[in-house]
C-alpha cells in the first residue's frame, strides 16, 4: 500500500500539513495532544533506528510521518502516532492483494476507520482494491469472474466519513479566517484485483467481510464538494445511499455494475456531470437514473448543462417501444441537455439490431430525435455492435430496405443509418451520407463471418403492394453489398415465401419497389442467388437487371418456362457457370413444357438437375447445353 503527499523537499521548503491545533494554541507553547504525537514519533524513530541517520530531528521526524503508511501502524487505533502520520497523507490504498495488508483491514472495524479518517484530513484519493477470482477459477464459468464487491467496504466508508468531519471539525477550529477549503476529497477509485487460488465459494465469503458501513448514521451530510470523480462503482454501492453523501461538483463517474441503485447514491446532488459511462443500461432505465438529479431552477443552465459524455445506452433484447421512448430524451434536455453530447455511444446486437431499429420507423425515429436533440452537431456518436455468441444468419434483406417507407426523419438518420447497415456488411454511397460534421464510428466484437447470406421473404403484403407505390425517387440507386471491411466478403440471397403462409393460386409475383434502393452496382457482392418458389422470380427479376455477377443461380418451386424467362434477363456473358435446376410440376402430374434455352447455358460448367424425367434431362443436354458442362448432377 502507498500513502503519498508529493515528493521531499528540505524541511524550510515544504508545505506544512493542516495543522490540528489552532494557532492560538502553538503560540501557547502547542497542545498537549501534539506533545502526545510527537512523543511518539520520536519513540518509533528510535525504535526503527532511524536516530542513526545524520539528520536533524525535525527532518526525521518529517520524514517519519511522510512515509509510513497506515496498515504498518500498531494497535490500539486510533493514537497519536496515528495523529501524527495520517494527516500528511493524500492518498490512501485500501489493498487486498499483499496478504498482511489484507489481513490489516480485514482486522480493523468500521469505527476504526472512521477514527482514522477524522485524523487524515488532508485526504485527496482513496484507492479500494477488492478481490476477484483469477482467470479459469475453479467454479467459475470460462471468461467470467467472481468479485467480492463487498470486501471491506465499511472500512472505505468509515474512513469517508470521518475524512469529512474531520476537516469540518479542522476548519472550525481555525475560524472564520480559515484558509483550509471545505473539501479535499478529488477521487474515489473502486478496481478488482485477482487474487490467486481464489475460487467462487471463497470470493463469496470475502464480499461479506467488513461490508457493512459504520452502524450508527451520520449526524450531520458527508458533503464532497471536492470529489470529481468516481471510478469503478459497483453493485454492492447501495450501502452508501441514504447516508447523506453530497456531491455537488462530480464530474466523472465509471460504473461497472448497470443497476440504478448504486449509480443513484453518487449523481443525484451533483450540478457538475461531464461524463456518465455505464456498462450497459436501457433508455427507460437511464431516463429513471437521470430522473434522481432534480431539475434546476428556472433560468437556471440545468444541472446536466455540462454533460459532455453518455457511453452504454443497450439496445437490445427489449421491447420496440423502450428502445428510445421519447423520456430519456425530454429527462436530458429538461435538466439542459441540448445540442451539447460530444460522446454518445449505443450498445446494440446483431441479433436483433436489424427488427428492433432498422425496421421499426417509431424506434429509428425516437432514436434519431434523440441523437439530434442532444448531441453536438460536431459530436460523435458510436455503436457497439456486441456478439450474442451466434453467428448471424439469414440475415432478413426486407428490413436492411425498410427505411425506403420510412416517413420524415430528423437530418441526422443517413448517418445513423449507414452505421447500422455496416453491421450487416451493407452501406450507402458516401456522398449521401449527410448530417454536417457529426461523427458515427462502429466497433463490432468479434471476427466478420467469411460469408454474409441474406433472406429476401415475400409475404401477402408484398403481393398487394402495387397500391403502396413506388418508393420516393431519393431513395433510389442508394445501397451497395459489401465493401466495409477490410476485404471484399462475398455474399449469397435467398428468396422465399414466408414460413406458414401459403400463396394464393395464380398470384403475381410482386416486384418490390424497395429492392430499386440497391444501386446498379451494388450488387456486385452478391455470387449466390437461390430462388424457392415461383412468387420469387418478380424480385429475382429485379436482381438480375442489376447486372449482377452471379457465381451460382439455383432456381426451385417453378415450371420449366418459368425458370426460362428468368435466365432470359441474364446476359449470356452473365451466366453463372454453376445452375441447379429442380423442377416443379401442375397438379394431376402432368408434365411442363421442356427447358430449351439453346446458348444460354454455354458458359455453365456444373449442371445440377432436379426432379425432371430422363426425356426432359435429355432434351435439356441435347437443346441446351451447347458448352462443356464439366459436372452434371441429377436428382
Amino acid at each position: 500500500m502507498n500513502m503519498k503527499s508529493g515528493s521531499l523537499l528540505p524541511k524550510a521548503q515544504q508545505r506544512a500539513p493542516v495543522p490540528w491545533a489552532s494557532s492560538s494554541s502553538k503560540r501557547d507553547g502547542g497542545s498537549t495532544t501534539e506533545s502526545e504525537a510527537t512523543a511518539a514519533v520520536r519513540k518509533a524513530i528510535r525504535t526503527q533506528g532511524w536516530s542513526g541517520i545524520a539528520l536533524p530531528r525535525e527532518l526525521h521526524i518529517g520524514v517519519y510521518e511522510f512515509v509510513n503508511p497506515v496498515w504498518c501502524l500498531k494497535p490500539p487505533l486510533p493514537s497519536p502516532l496515528s495523529r501524527a502520520v495520517v494527516q500528511h497523507h493524500s492518498e490512501l490504498v485500501i489493498d487486498c492483494s499483499i496478504t498482511r495488508q489484507r489481513t490489516f483491514w480485514q482486522r480493523m472495524t468500521p469505527q476504526t476507520a472512521y477514527e482514522l479518517g477524522k485524523q487524515m484530513i488532508n485526504l485527496k484519493c482513496l484507492i479500494h482494491r477488492y478481490p476477484r477470482t483469477p482467470d479459469g477459477a475453479p467454479g467459475v464459468t470460462a471468461g467470467c469472474h467472481v468479485s467480492a464487491f463487498g470486501w471491506c467496504l465499511g472500512i472505505v466508508i468509515g474512513f469517508v466519513e470521518g475524512h469529512v468531519v474531520g476537516r469540518r471539525l479542522a476548519r472550525e477550529k481555525e475560524g472564520p479566517a480559515t484558509a483550509l477549503a471545505a473539501g479535499s476529497l478529488r477521487s474515489l477509485i473502486f478496481e478488482p484485483v485477482a487474487i490467486p487460488n481464489l475460487g467462487r465459494h471463497e470470493a463469496v465469503q470475502l464480499g461479506t467481510i467488513k461490508s457493512a458501513p459504520p452502524s450508527a448514521a451520520p449526524s450531520h451530510p458527508i458533503n464532497l464538494p471536492a470529489l470529481t470523480e468516481v471510478n469503478g462503482v459497483t453493485q454492492a454501492h447501495f450501502l452508501i445511499d441514504g447516508r447523506g453523501w453530497t456531491t455537488p461538483d462530480l464530474k466523472r463517474l465509471l460504473s461497472s455494475a448497470s443497476m440504478i441503485a448504486p449509480i443513484k447514491t453518487f449523481i443525484k446532488t451533483t450540478n457538475s456531470l461531464t461524463d456518465l459511462t455505464v456498462p450497459s443500461m436501457p433508455p427507460p432505465e437511464m431516463a429513471e437514473l437521470l430522473d434522481y438529479i432534480p431539475l434546476g431552477q428556472r433560468g437556471s443552465p440545468g444541472p446536466l448543462a455540462n454533460l459532455r459524455k453518455i457511453s452504454g445506452i443497450k439496445l437490445y433484447e427489449i421491447l420496440p417501444t423502450d428502445a428510445c421512448r421519447d423520456g430519456l430524451q425530454k429527462c436530458l434536455v429538461d435538466r439542459g441537455c441540448f445540442k451539447s453530447l460530444d460522446d454518445l455511444c449505443f450498445i446494440v446486437d446483431r441479433s436483433d439490431c436489424h427488427s428492433l431499429l432498422l425496421n421499426d420507423y417509431a424506434t429509428f425515429k425516437a432514436l434519431a430525435s434523440l441523437i439530434d436533440t442532444t448531441c453536438s452537431p460536431s459530436g460523435k456518436v458510436t455503436f457497439w455492435f456486441r456478439s450474442s455468441g451466434q453467428e448471424v444468419r439469414d440475415i432478413p434483406l426486407t428490413h436492411m430496405v425498410a427505411h425506403t417507407r420510412f416517413g420524415k426523419v430528423p437530418n441526422c438518420s443517413s448517418i445513423i443509418l449507414n452505421a447500422l447497415l455496416k453491421c450487416y456488411n451493407l452501406r450507402t454511397r458516401r456522398h449521401d451520407v449527410t448530417g454536417g460534421p457529426l461523427d458515427s464510428p462502429q466497433f463490432i466484437e468479434g471476427a466478420p463471418p467469411a460469408a454474409y447470406h441474406y433472406v429476401w421473404t415475400i409475404a401477402q403484403d408484398q403481393v398487394d403492394r402495387p397500391q403502396n407505390g413506388p418508393i420516393d425517387l431519393s431513395m433510389d440507386d442508394k445501397l451497395l453489398f459489401g465493401g466495409c471491411g477490410p476485404t471484399r466478403t462475398s455474399c449469397s440471397i435467398s428468396i422465399a415465401c414466408a414460413g406458414g403462409w401459403r400463396p394464393p393460386t395464380g398470384a403475381i409475383p410482386p416486384e418490390p419497389p424497395e429492392l430499386e434502393a440497391f444501386s446498379s452496382i451494388g450488387l456486385d457482392a452478391v455470387k449466390t442467388l437461390v430462388v424457392e418458389h415461383r412468387l420469387g422470380l418478380g424480385a429475382a427479376k429485379m436482381m438480375l437487371n442489376k447486372c449482377l455477377r452471379l457465381e451460382s443461380l439455383e432456381l426451385m418451386g417453378m415450371s420449366a418456362s418459368d425458370a426460362l424467362d428468368l435466365l432470359s434477363c441474364v446476359h449470356e456473358d452473365r451466366i453463372p457457370e454453376k445452375l441447379t435446376l429442380e423442377y416443379s410440376h401442375q397438379e394431376g402430374g402432368q408434365q411442363l413444357s421442356v427447358l430449351t434455352v439453346k446458348q444460354r447455358l454455354k458458359k455453365v460448367k456444373t449442371f445440377h438437375i432436379k426432379g425432371a424425367s430422363e426425356t426432359e434431362i435429355r432434351q435439356v443436354l441435347v437443346n441446351g447445353c451447347r458448352g462443356d458442362v464439366n459436372r452434371l448432377i441429377l436428382g
